[in-house]
């Protein structure tokens, strides 16, 4: 079924006042954040422009320290935060699926996927698919 005008004009409204959000974070966009769409982005993190939350972020966690690498995706009820007072570093071109958990000082190299549901603490490679299935698994992406 087509959507009509009005239907358009807000679903447009609501995605530049989140991308607004997401991309200007400070005390009163934070709030927002967590009020409107459930996602709750620290107030040091910096997520660039090309760079996206997928499904409005719902759900989404993102420690103070993490640093995000251009154009990376990170899907629904994800949490990307500290362990022992480090945090994360995602680099460029990521894919981070739903549900997922990345914590530590750790580095996501360039154009690694995450898969949904995993849990990660460790350094992974670039170019490679990292997920769960009681240890984490890595496998180079072709």
């Amino acid at each position: 079924m087509k959507k009509g005008f009005f239907s358009r004009v807000l679903d447009t409204l609501d995605t530049q006042l989140h991308s607004y959000l997401c991309h200007h974070n400070n005390s009163f966009n934070s709030f927002i954040n967590r009020r409107i769409y459930g996602c709750d982005i620290s107030k040091g993190v910096k997520i660039p422009a090309d760079s996206s939350l997928i499904h409005w972020g719902k759900g989404v966690c993102i420690g103070g320290g993490t640093k995000i690498g251009r154009r990376v995706l990170i899907y629904q009820n994800t949490t990307i935060g500290e362990k022992n007072n480090e945090c994360p570093t995602i680099g460029d071109n990521v894919i981070i699926y739903a549900n997922s958990v990345i914590v530590g000082g750790i580095k996501i190299g360039e154009g690694s996927v995450i898969g949904a549901g995993s849990f990660i603490d460790k350094d992974i490679p670039p170019n490679s698919i990292a997920y769960n299935e009681r240890k984490i698994k890595i496998k180079k992406n072709k």
